[in-house]
């Protein structure tokens, strides 16, 4: 009895493992990138919606593999419940559009689902049918309200495909944050569509099972993004900067960031071709691939900003083709911050830090043009990246030269201007800043920097190792951590209202 019975178990072992390998065989043919939270394009989404995408195809697969790809998905079905209940409905739009970036054997399709009447703060379920049957779920937490606490992890330059990368990744995760904020460099070494599929996706959203480093190794992928809103800040490696523009005879499919990333295009109303805009240059037709596969994305979501909790973010665009002097950008910023005011929290973030002490990239200061800004409107917190180390400045103001409108921007990238700080400030027993924190958290993955000059403005710099920073905002309290890619906090400090 016990032999048939050890022969069943084996039959049946045999038939789970083929049905698993055929799974994983057919799973690159549904899915390109698997489902991942977004922002949406919408400009006054609330805390009741939620939006997710996902891509389909074979990046230069066969016209066979593609054929097939289509066949399994003639239609998606795309469900949400929320909490415990047992009922799913259906997502209010499921949106598909065509990607064809220049160089591509075989255009891939973007799909874009919303769901709507989530409650703020509470856990809900997606699932994913094609061809009548279940391919995808995960669970995920609504976006929380004005009076919810909520934890933001912040971390750049990070999809460099490192051991470090995948460090953070490994702690960020353990964090559960309820939202992720990437201040640039989000893809190594051009932002280019292929990179995202080999440096971003399998580290941030990865299924546990899937992962190829299944083992004793503690730096394994995480299956993150399906789960945990994240927004992306346009950074320079992010653009394929070459020469004077982004360059699509060189880099075919560049600027994927217009492409995989679904935030708000509520920016100053920039169009094709206009200042203050990322340029391209190359064949007009492979230009004219990019522009429909990106859509309204491109360029208008370089720059944006959104609400979460009691907080309101601006995210601003710091490359070297952007003019922070310039009058129709700065009105932009002014309103932006303005209309803000009633926020609890004011968080300002772009790539390229005004207030920085690494040794490549200290005298690149044209981000301090819109200090005066930062200021009268009164943010609290400035995130930054490029600078591939943890800085935390005092809290500081800094404004033009008394007796001048206007700051002055130096040959060598350098900014004129008075600089003031709070040094009574401690974070511990004197927790209410007189002026702008300035924190970057560029150690993500890419490899580390080491210090500069010292300054009368840096309070902590540690370039060591890996880290992210861990901010929980608590009503009118901030407790902020840097956590290293060990799980050891190396810096800690509480700002309060």
């Amino acid at each position: 009895m016990r032999k048939w019975i050890n022969l069943l178990f084996t039959l049946l072992l045999t038939l789970c493992l083929q049905s698993a390998l055929c799974a994983r065989a057919a799973d690159p043919l549904i899915f390109l990138v698997k489902p991942y939270m977004q922002l949406g394009y919408e400009t006054k989404a609330d805390a009741t919606t939620a939006t997710i995408v996902w891509f389909t195809g074979t990046m230069g697969g066969t016209k066979k593999d593609a054929a097939q790809a289509e066949q399994e998905q003639q239609k998606w079905r795309v469900e949400v419940k929320s909490g415990n209940s047992p009922d799913y409905r259906l997502a209010e739009s499921v949106l598909e559009r065509l990607v064809a970036m220049p160089g591509m054997t075989t255009p891939v399709k973007k799909y874009t689902a919303r769901f709507t009447k989530l409650t703020p703060g509470a856990s809900f379920t997606y699932k994913l049918s094609t061809g009548g049957s279940e391919v995808f779920s995960a669970t995920a937490t609504a976006k929380k309200s004005a009076d919810q606490p909520y934890k933001v992890t912040i971390f750049g330059d990070c999809g460099a495909n490192t051991d470090g990368q995948r460090a953070i990744a490994q702690q960020v995760f353990k964090a559960k944050p309820d939202l992720i904020v990437i201040p640039g460099d989000i893809v190594y070494q051009h932002g280019l569509f292929h990179q995202y599929l080999t440096n971003f996706f399998p580290i941030y959203n990865q299924d546990a099972e899937d992962s190829s480093q299944k083992n004793a190794n503690k730096n394994l992928s995480v299956p993150m993004l399906r789960s945990t809103l994240s927004v992306g800040v346009l950074g320079n490696h992010d653009i394929a900067l070459d020469g004077k523009g982004t360059n699509f005879e060189k880099h075919p499919d560049a600027m994927a960031y217009f492409v995989f990333w679904n935030q708000p295009l509520n920016g100053p109303g920039t169009g094709y071709g206009d200042r203050n805009t990322p340029p391209i240059v190359g064949d007009e037709r492979k230009l004219e691939l990019f522009k429909k596969s990106a859509a309204d994305a491109y360029p208008a979501m370089a720059n944006f900003s959104f609400n979460y909790g009691n907080s309101h973010w601006t995210v601003l665009d710091g490359n070297y083709y952007m003019d922070w002097t310039d009058a129709k950008t700065r009105k932009w910023l002014a309103d932006d911050l303005r209309s803000a005011q009633k926020a609890t929290w004011r968080f300002v973030t772009f790539h390229q830090p005004g207030f920085s002490i690494d040794l490549p990239h200290g005298n690149e200061q044209r981000m301090r043009l819109i200090s005066d800004l930062l200021k009268k409107y009164k943010v609290d917190m400035v995130y930054a990246g490029h600078a591939h180390c943890y800085e935390r400045s005092y809290p500081l103001t800094f404004l033009p030269k008394a007796g001048r409108k206007n700051f002055t921007l130096n040959a060598n990238g350098t900014v004129t201007g008075d600089l003031t700080t709070d040094a009574d400030y401690d974070g511990i027993t004197k927790t209410k800043p007189n002026g702008t924190i300035h924190i970057v958290t560029g150690a993500g993955g890419a490899r580390l920097y080491m210090q500069g000059l010292p300054s009368d403005f840096i309070l902590k710099y540690d370039s060591n190792d890996y880290s992210f920073t861990d901010m929980d905002v608590n009503g009118r309290t901030l407790t902020v951590k840097q956590i290293n890619s060990k799980g050891k906090v190396i810096d800690q400090f509480v700002v309060t209202k």
